[in-house]
This record gives structure tokens, C-alpha cells and sequence, in this order.
């Protein structure tokens, strides 16, 4: 299965909440993060703002790195933001 077909399966809020559910069992850091809501966190509530800050870091790091041409800039926050309004 792609990634994008998964993403928009019936399935993915399904797993997203079982990893979720996992993680907090084994992790312990940051403290108070496990009795907070998925929709709580900053890159769910806060995405413009953090992406703002971020968005230049990774055209110009990543790019650095990568072997071939990293999306758009734009493509990757349409992308996020579809999957943040999954999670919602």
C-alpha cells in the first residue's frame, strides 16, 4: 500500500491512535505529554507559526543533504496540514 493511500484509509486515525497509545506507555519525556490530547500538541494547533519558523531550515539544510530536489516548500505544508486535519 502507498503512503498516501494509507494516510487516506480508514485505518490510518485507527493506528495513529494505537501508536499514540504505545508511545505512552514507553515514553516517560517530555514530562505531561502522555495525558495530553494528539490535538494539544504545537505542530497540530500551531502548524502556520512553527512552519513559518521552520520552512526556510529545510529548503536550505535539507537541500544541503539530499541527493535529489526536495518538494516545494508549499507541498510540504499542504501536505501536513491534510494530515493534520486527519488527526483532528
Amino acid at each position: 500500500m502507498q503512503c498516501d493511500d494509507f494516510i487516506w484509509s480508514s485505518d490510518f486515525k485507527k493506528q495513529f491512535g494505537e501508536i499514540l497509545d504505545h508511545d505512552r506507555e514507553l515514553f516517560d519525556e517530555p514530562i505531561g505529554w502522555k495525558t495530553k490530547l494528539a490535538t494539544e500538541s504545537p505542530l497540530i494547533f500551531d502548524f502556520e507559526n512553527l512552519w513559518h519558523k521552520l520552512k526556510d531550515i529545510y529548503s536550505t539544510e535539507l537541500s544541503a543533504l539530499a541527493f535529489s530536489p526536495i518538494p516545494d516548500e508549499k507541498v510540504i505544508a499542504n501536505s501536513f496540514t491534510e494530515i493534520i486535519n486527519l488527526i483532528k
